[in-house]
């Protein structure tokens, strides 16, 4: 690409969806349910690779305080990871780190809960994700191969 290219996407993509909404949202309240049921379904499922502070592993699993993708307007990439995800290995790095499955682990109530609290919790604020973009993305993700 070329350096005009590159600095079009680039200006694209910092403009798109900053259409006049406040430039850092509220974060959900730690009391509320889905936050109470995330913190518990993160404690069980997630935390022992991307830790209890969200830090994740350097150069292993990705950080998810502070991620810009955790708290983007859609979460839809965050709910493909229901399907698991593999890192490319290398020669330098042969075993490639890998994120197991969950969509037949966790139904899609736990699975929006879960993912509201990774996107509000070690100073994120995101929007809650509600169970129908889970029920949505399943859908999507079933025509794939």
């Amino acid at each position: 690409m070329s350096d005009e290219d590159i600095l079009t996407i680039a200006t694209y993509l910092k403009d798109s969806g900053e259409s006049g909404a406040s430039a850092t949202p509220e974060p959900v309240a730690a009391s509320n349910n889905a936050m109470r049921a995330g913190a518990a379904i993160y404690k069980d499922s997630c935390a022992a690779c991307h830790k209890v502070s969200g830090e994740g592993e350097v150069n292993l699993f990705p950080r998810l305080a502070g991620s810009a993708l955790v708290q983007s307007d859609d979460p839809t990439m965050l709910v493909g990871g229901l399907h698991g995800t593999r890192a490319v290995s290398t020669s330098d790095a042969p075993t490639a780190p890998a994120m197991p499955v969950f969509d037949w682990r966790l139904d899609d109530a736990q699975v929006a809960a879960v993912l509201t609290y990774i996107r509000n919790n070690w100073g994120n604020a995101a929007g809650s994700v509600p169970a129908s973009a889970v029920v949505n993305q399943r859908a999507s993700l079933a025509k794939w191969p």
